[in-house]
């Protein structure tokens, strides 16, 4: 039986559209993906195959968001890195 899919739209902030190798990464509209219904902030990383920081901050449809959050069809995640200076 084959697993159902999600689409869910990407955007990435805090340098981590710097580390990410996809020619189809769109600055103003992110990406889109295909991913298996269930899937988290942590597994969009790891299919992006960007690092995943404790310190990172995820929101799911503006609402903030955990990296163990579970997406839906048609989410819009946001992720970016906490920054830190003075």
């Amino acid at each position: 039986m084959k697993k159902k899919q999600i689409k869910v739209t990407v955007e990435l902030f805090g340098g981590l559209y710097v580390k990410l190798q996809n020619e189809n990464y769109d600055f103003e509209t992110g990406i889109e993906l295909d991913m298996a219904e269930k899937s988290t902030p942590k597994d969009i990383l790891k299919a992006l195959e960007l690092p995943f920081f404790k310190t990172m901050i995820f929101f799911v449809n503006k609402e903030r968001a955990s990296a163990n959050t579970r997406l839906k069809n048609g989410d819009k995640l946001i992720c970016l890195t906490a920054a830190s200076g003075g």
